[in-house]
């Protein structure tokens, strides 16, 4: 579904674009309510990786949260809704163009409903009310002494030679965890699934690279060696039996090898041994290793170029990575060998709701990715310092 807007307003850019950007100006337009959770680039409440909240009222009031995706005004700026709606996606696109009379203002709705064929429902449900809102924008008085300043103009974007090598980098990577993941499971080692996973979680990562699927293609590539370089730091210091594994990893790893212990005993299925394995993995990559890695990777390569939470909207885009590469890893386990409650739940959950699934009855890891992400920042500030 494609909603297409557009409108004049009778000021500069600069003022057009902080009409769209700033909570205390847009309540003079928008029906609805908007608000900031987090400040993005340059402190700004449009700045990229803002978050904000979006009230819709009504009889059935609804709440939204939404992520800049794009800041770097006053001539665009992207955004994409990230919860709070029943939909696949929502993204608007919203375009600032100086002309004789002011500023034209041209937005555009991208959704994706949650059930296929009911885009025209949904449009009928979303247009009334964004066409008043938009029409509105005519009519506002803006007083620049209202204006905060503009988010600063960046450039962190990496040039094709060093993006190509940081490409490159990934599939050395994603190589040897192959060959990690082959070498603890011809020993029948209970972490065997979790490093297959890892491997698929790079690959997937360098797939939604090829496809533009980032903002800042070079910020996610560098986050994957350091990644890396903690778990194979865990795994060598767990072979050579050394004292020095990092707690998280040695709580993980042996959680992992007791259930696939249990599974040699006939105690419990290969399965449940290996989502055991992937489960223990997973939260010690989110709780611990992640937050570091996205401290580190912006006191290396952005500190002083741009703000923490710049990053904030290309590390929710990477939140679908993991559940995807997850899944990929369930399917290698032969289905007679899942759990009577794993055939049935993938039998009745559709698709696109079982990353919800796995989040309430797995793990939090929406939840947690967020502490994550939070937890990197305050790290990051204790390294500018």
């Amino acid at each position: 579904m494609r909603i297409e807007l557009a409108v004049t307003m009778p000021y500069p850019v600069d003022l057009a674009w902080a009409a769209l950007t700033v909570p205390a100006l847009t309540r003079s337009w928008s029906e609805a309510t908007i608000s900031t959770l987090a400040l993005g680039d340059g402190g700004h409440p449009g700045g990229t990786g803002a978050l904000r909240r979006v009230h819709l009222p009504g009889r059935v009031p609804v709440d939204l949260r939404e992520v800049i995706e794009d800041g770097d005004g006053p001539h665009h700026l992207r955004y994409r809704v990230i919860s709070g709606a029943p939909v696949r996606s929502h993204q608007g696109d919203i375009t600032l163009v100086e002309v004789a009379a002011g500023t034209e203002v041209q937005w555009t709705v991208r959704v994706e409903p949650l059930v296929r064929g009911t885009g025209a429902l949904m449009a009928r449900l979303i247009r009334p009310a964004l066409e008043r809102s938009v029409r509105r924008l005519a009519t506002i008085r803006i007083d620049r002494a209202d204006v905060p300043p503009a988010p600063p103009v960046r450039a962190v974007d990496d040039d094709p030679a060093t993006l190509g090598s940081l490409r490159a980098a990934l599939d050395d990577i994603a190589a040897a965890q192959g060959a990690m993941a082959d070498a603890l499971g011809a020993v029948g080692d209970g972490n065997a699934a979790f490093a297959r996973v890892y491997q698929y979680t790079t690959l997937a990562i360098a797939d939604a690279v090829d496809v533009g699927g980032f903002r800042h293609p070079g910020w996610v590539l560098r986050l994957v060696p350091v990644f890396h370089r903690y778990y194979q730091q865990a795994l060598d210091a767990r072979a050579a039996g050394a004292a020095t594994i990092e707690p998280h990893w040695r709580r993980a790893m042996a959680g992992a090898s007791a259930a696939a212990a249990a599974a040699d005993r006939g105690e419990r299925s290969r399965f449940e041994a290996g989502m055991i394995g992937i489960w223990l993995g997973m939260r010690a990559h989110i709780e611990d290793d992640l937050p570091r890695t996205l401290a580190t990777v912006w006191a290396d390569g952005y500190r002083g170029r741009c703000d923490y939470a710049r990053f904030r909207a290309d590390y929710l885009r990477l939140g679908a990575v993991f559940p995807r590469a997850a899944a990929r890893m369930v399917d290698t386990f032969p289905r007679h060998t899942w759990s009577p409650r794993a055939r049935i739940l993938d039998a009745v959950t559709p698709e696109v709701l079982r990353d919800r699934l796995i989040d309430r009855s797995v793990y939090p890891i929406t939840r947690q990715r967020a502490r994550a992400f939070e937890r990197g920042g305050m790290i990051a500030e204790m390294l500018a310092r």
